[in-house]
């Protein structure tokens, strides 16, 4: 059947070649014009999770402490009243969490039935050891508290968030000892953090051929004590800042593996490396402070270490582009703001550069998931 529109532009003749190209473009106007609004919508849903990220961040939390993904978990296809009724609070704010979990895709509502993913749940529920719940006490009680005074950190390049925690200390580890809740809540998600790559980080790194590990700024030796369970004639000693020293001996001796760890207190910064290692680990402790005081630690690493001897670096790498990745980003805020004001996290091949001129040779980058990564150098 013919196109009556086209007969009457055109008296019942084919399209001139004029009209022909005037229809394509209408249809590249009518492309560009989806493009842009698919890009918008996805600009759109960006800045929605950035603008809801206080509300979302609480939603999640709230949902935790209700342990509600381990109610769906030990009882999947609840509706909403049997909901409200488990977790003993109003039908009113029940509907409204389970409304934003689900728009989040953290629970599934089918028909009036809900369930959660046991991926998530398990990620979530307060009692499963591989629960993220302790990162999120600690983004409720120290980042966010915190982070409110980021504007005014950035302005005045120093970490004024510390005003919200006790004591004068120009660190968080400082302030956090007058208040041993709060030091509990930060060791505990610094836990959490290391156990979610350290199968996979003692699978690409063999220890084996190593006596003794120094591991400075190691914290309550979470790391440490997975190495020396998978090699059990690997004797160490962490190096830490008294108090933390103190946690970490504690942690040793619960382990029953105080007689091959030890927990040396001291001023890592100031103080020489404990000598007779053969290799010194620096576990997600380099981002905490600068580029000058990463450099000075690869040169006493480098002194204390024997002949042949490996440094390890085990952290967030930014890629070298510095654009990326997103865990990154969303931390080094952070070490601004409120752990010290100078940290950050570092590229590849800024670290590289540490060693470098440290004197370290045969330098190699190991990546792991989660963005997280080891660099490697040795001493010849």
């Amino acid at each position: 059947m013919a196109n009556p529109r086209s007969h009457s532009d055109s008296g019942g003749r084919p399209p001139t070649v004029h009209q022909v190209v005037s229809r394509r473009g209408s249809l590249r106007r009518w492309l560009r014009t989806l493009l842009t609004e698919v890009f918008a919508r996805r600009v759109r849903h960006h800045f929605q999770l950035v603008l809801g990220g206080p509300v979302f961040f609480q939603t999640l939390r709230t949902a935790c402490d209700l342990d509600l993904f381990g109610l769906l978990r030990r009882k999947p296809g609840l509706r909403l009243e049997e909901i409200a009724e488990e977790l003993q609070i109003g039908a009113h704010p029940a509907r409204i969490l389970l409304m934003t979990c689900a728009a989040l895709k953290l629970v599934r509502k089918v028909g009036l039935r809900y369930r959660c993913r046991a991926i998530v749940a398990r990620r979530l529920e307060r009692d499963d050891p591989q629960s993220l719940v302790p990162v999120l006490e600690w983004m409720h009680q120290i980042v966010y508290p915190s982070m409110f005074h980021y504007a005014e950190a950035v302005r005045q390049e120093r970490p004024v968030g510390l005003q919200v925690f006790r004591g004068e200390e120009d660190n968080l580890y400082g302030r956090l000892a007058h208040d041993p809740g709060l030091q509990t809540v930060f060791h505990q998600a610094m836990r959490v953090r290391s156990r979610m790559t350290n199968a996979e980080f003692l699978d690409r790194v063999d220890f084996s051929g190593f006596k003794r590990v120094l591991d400075v700024g190691g914290g309550d030796g979470e790391n440490i004590l997975a190495i020396a369970k998978r090699h059990p004639d690997l004797q160490g000693t962490l190096f830490d800042f008294p108090p933390v020293a103190e946690m970490a001996a504690r942690q040793f001796a619960e382990q029953g593996l105080h007689e091959r760890l030890k927990a040396l207190g001291g001023n890592i910064f100031e103080e020489d490396f404990p000598q007779g290692h053969d290799c010194v680990l620096f576990c997600h402790f380099t981002p905490n402070f600068s580029q000058a005081a990463n450099r000075g630690l690869m040169k006493r690493a480098h002194v204390a270490l024997e002949p042949g001897g490996m440094v390890c670096i085990y952290a967030t790498f930014l890629n070298d582009r510095e654009t990326g990745p997103f865990q990154a980003a969303m931390i080094s805020p952070y070490f601004l703001c409120t752990l010290n004001g100078q940290g950050r996290h570092y590229s590849w091949r800024e670290a590289s550069s540490w060693l470098k001129e440290a004197g370290f040779a045969d330098i190699t980058r190991v990546r792991l998931p989660l963005d997280e990564g080891v660099l490697l150098g040795f001493r010849s």
